[in-house]
């Protein structure tokens, strides 16, 4: 069993409010986004919407050249200057952050215009390249955003994270329904998200000064790592000192998953890249919970010291990964089990491989019990940045290859195999690092329990949808339901959840007050009956 200790349920405290802000947000923006996408995706159809889906892949895979680590560095070291009281030096950060990465911005934006015709010659698809010099504004709005969206991860005040998906949400996808209604097609839903980009791009940079001004700065001390009398030159020197190895395994790491969705352009047509992007829609919830626990994980192992606390990093790691894979992979499963009935609660018959797809895409995010969502935020916050870029750069030497084979031969099935082969072969290459580097892993025996009881639970929904051959609607509130129950039961009985985890989280999640406010009145009686469930 493993005990919390005070420091690691503060800091799980300040992490889990900063990540409920994420998950609001992330949720709020999510229906928005979700429920207007399902209208655009029915008016666009099945060829429409490949479309649509295949003019973004360039964009993603340029994107990664654009950043050069300096958002994640600038993270770090806000984090660091805000505990110091060092305004001084975080302004200097944030300007230059800006300058950099907005100007690489523009040079890309040019870059990629040229660039849409020799693409669209790729694809053998001529209609892609105006949309593809349409989108490519994103690079620029895209830089100002990360810049805003990293400056309040510092500060560790994601409220102002949140209102900027919220904006972006709003934009993006209200606008686009709005011009696919009007008759515009694929260019209005390109146009929507475009402006979605740029106004909540704005609307951060706007929110900073205010942020900035709850601190008095203190310039009277120095720092060995960053002051005010270091030049313009020696800040970039360490913001890039930081980011770029960072920035190397991103590139290394997200230019394989878009090179290979790149490859897959020129081999399956619109209609199959249709389904497929109707696919990566319904896996929505899963992104939902998945990113505001990564994005937090990050400040949250950096303040731990690894060598001089391997057991409070241990305990944080094993509580980490067993808390999220609780969260994730029931529902997971159970996306996997009940694909076809909400396929065609959102779609009809429309989309009709996008379900097939669906089980594969949420495939992987069973890997979350030893630690998928968990590894790469734990390394990163500890320094371990070279070691996450030969990682990801393995990953790129299997699955170029691996895609040049696949892709040709199973289309988009292909593309979704190849993505999971290189995601199994980056999750075991962390695991052995951190175990013998580090001195930690996993809770094996709890992680099984979890994977056992969200396997049975997709299975019950899968068969009982079968059994029940009904309306979609109702196979998938029945199934839902009773997959859930029997999750929670097996989780129960297993004893994967104990009752210092219960007090665990009970601390934890104290600190959203919302969340505190509705559980309250029901939570003596709810521990009564787990108390004697589990002991």
């Amino acid at each position: 069993m493993i005990v919390l200790d005070d420091e690691i349920l503060k800091s799980a405290k300040i992490t889990v409010r900063s990540g409920a802000f994420l998950t609001v947000g992330r949720i709020i923006s999510t229906l928005i986004s979700f429920t207007t996408m399902i209208f655009v995706i029915r008016l666009l159809g099945e060829e429409q919407y490949g479309l649509y889906g295949l003019v973004l892949v360039p964009i993603s895979m340029i994107m990664l050249f654009r950043d050069w680590g300096i958002p994640p560095a600038l993270t770090k070291y806000v984090a660091w200057f805000k505990t110091r009281n060092r305004i001084y030096e975080i302004k200097k950060l944030i300007i230059l952050s800006l300058f950099f990465t907005t100007s690489i911005g523009i040079i890309l934006t040019i870059i990629t215009s040229t660039l849409a015709t020799s693409i669209a010659v790729f694809y053998r698809k001529p209609e892609v390249a105006p949309l593809i010099r349409i989108v490519s504004l994103v690079l620029l709005a895209g830089a100002i955003y990360n810049v805003a969206w990293n400056v309040f991860l510092g500060f560790e005040d994601t409220k102002y994270n949140a209102a900027m998906l919220v904006i972006n949400a709003i934009m993006k996808g209200g606008l686009a329904l709005v011009l696919v209604l009007l008759g515009y097609g694929v260019l209005g839903a390109i146009i929507g998200y475009v402006i979605g980009f740029f106004a909540s791009a704005i609307l951060g940079i706007l929110f900073i000064p205010g942020e900035i001004s709850k601190y008095r700065g203190n310039k009277s001390n120095k720092t060995p790592t960053l002051n005010q009398d270091l030049g313009w030159w020696d800040v970039l020197r360490v913001l890039l000192g930081f980011g770029f190895p960072l920035a190397v395994a991103s590139i290394i790491a997200g230019f394989g998953k878009q090179f290979y969705s790149f490859i897959a352009g020129r081999y399956c047509s619109k209609w199959d890249f249709g389904n497929y992007s109707a696919a990566t829609t319904l896996l929505t919830p899963l992104p939902i919970l998945a990113m505001p626990i990564s994005t937090v994980l990050f400040p949250a192992y950096s303040k731990i010291n690894g060598v001089k606390e391997r057991k409070l990093l241990d305990s944080a790691f094993r509580l980490a990964v067993k808390y999220v894979s609780l969260l994730i992979v029931p529902v997971a499963a159970l996306i996997m089990g009940l694909s076809e009935p909400l396929k065609e609660v959102l779609f009809g018959k429309s989309f009709p491989d996008a379900s097939f797809y669906l089980v594969l895409l949420a495939a992987v995010y069973l890997y979350t019990t030893i630690g998928y969502l968990n590894l790469g935020p734990l390394l990163s916050g500890q320094g371990y940045t070279k070691t996450v870029m030969i990682a990801n750069l393995l990953g790129l030497l299997v699955g170029i290859p691996v895609s040049f084979l696949v892709i040709p031969l199973l289309g988009i099935v292909g593309l979704i195999l190849t993505n999971i082969v290189v995601a199994s072969i980056l999750t075991a290459f962390f695991l052995v690092f951190i175990k013998k580097k580090l001195g930690i892993t996993v809770e094996w025996e709890c992680s099984i329990k979890i994977l056992l009881a969200g396997c049975l639970s997709g299975f019950v929904a899968y068969f009982l949808r079968m059994w029940i051959n009904g309306h979609p609607i109702v196979e998938l509130l029945i199934g839902g339901f009773v997959g859930l129950g029997v999750y929670i039961f097996i989780v129960l009985i297993t004893r994967a959840l104990t009752m210092e985890d219960i007090r665990n989280l009970k601390v934890i999640f104290g600190s959203i007050h919302p969340l505190k406010r509705v559980l309250k009145p029901h939570a003596r009686k709810i521990e009564e009956i787990l108390k004697k469930i589990l002991e």
